[in-house]
């Protein structure tokens, strides 16, 4: 960092596109530029990078990606992202390709406290598929879908006391492709810091649908924290219920979910995360492990 602007790099490596693990094939590299200014109450944030994705030694696919932030009004909040593709394979035989300027993705939110307790945004989402040239090559339908999918959204939350909250949020999501447009209704109810027990707890609850199915989605879970922060654990449960009109089949699922987080010191922390998916014949388990190190 120097002064108000910041620079930074990075490079790794994508995970395996058929199983999600370790693939020293897929690296992938690049940096950023930041600027940030501001006084309490107003403030400006805006940061660029460029994104380098390869297959062995081939580009897979080059990006840019902007996102800015700031305080257009007093309490009202402007946040916006969007990313541009800047290569593109010609001739797959020859081995030819060209730089172009691609918009795939665009994101724009306000959002306005009207007072103390309650706030209300509004959002607009646009993304279509990327195409990843050399990965791609095998999977001709991720290629052929390029329409802009678009989506809205609506959202409120009120705090009823210090410690509890609740919010609703609406979406309308459609591509012109779609027989039917997809809408979906969420709502949360947070209570922070339950006396005595010291826990937060959430009930959220979600219904949807699309053009091919519906659902209904509800779930609980709590969260403490230990030794102001560093150690958390949280549990949580959702029950699942689809169904898709065409086949008149339901699908029901039972997920469980464990998180631990430990900063075992100041530079160093470790997670641990556990999903489970019980169907009526089918279960599936899922475990992520993050440590960290800051210098």
């Amino acid at each position: 960092s120097i002064n108000k602007f910041s620079v930074g790099a990075l490079a790794g490596f994508r995970p395996d596109y058929s199983n999600y693990g370790f693939n020293s094939k897929l690296p992938e590299y690049g940096g950023y530029l930041s600027f940030k200014s501001g006084t309490p109450g107003c403030y400006t944030e805006s940061s660029l990078a460029i994104m380098e994705q390869m297959n062995n030694t081939k580009t897979d696919r080059r990006f840019l990606y902007f996102q800015h932030s700031n305080t257009l009004l007093k309490n009202l909040f402007f946040i916006s992202t969007f990313e541009v593709d800047l290569y593109k394979l010609k001739n797959d035989t020859l081995n030819t390709h060209q730089n172009t300027f691609n918009p795939t993705s665009l994101y724009l939110s306000l959002r306005y406290r009207v007072t103390k307790k309650l706030s209300v945004s509004g959002s607009f989402d646009a993304g279509k598929n990327v195409i990843y040239y050399e990965t791609y090559k095998t999977f001709l339908d991720r290629i052929l879908e390029s329409n802009m999918r678009q989506c809205y959204r609506l959202q409120a939350d009120y705090r009823i006391t210090g410690n509890l909250m609740f919010g609703l949020q609406s979406g309308y999501q459609f591509l012109k492709s779609d027989l039917r447009q997809s809408r979906n209704l969420y709502g949360y109810l947070t209570y922070s810091q339950i006396p005595i027990l010291n826990i937060t707890a959430t009930l959220t609850g979600t219904y949807l649908e699309s053009g091919y199915m519906t659902g209904k989605i509800y779930g609980a879970n709590i969260i403490r924290d230990f030794f102001n922060g560093k150690f958390q654990t949280g549990i949580g449960y959702r029950n699942v219920n689809y169904r898709y009109p065409e086949n008149l089949q339901t699908v029901m699922q039972n997920i469980a979910e464990m998180n631990i987080y430990w900063q075992f010191s100041r530079l160093m922390s470790c997670s641990v995360n556990y999903e489970g998916t019980f169907e009526k014949q089918d279960k599936y388990n899922m475990v992520y492990l993050q440590i960290r190190r800051r210098f």
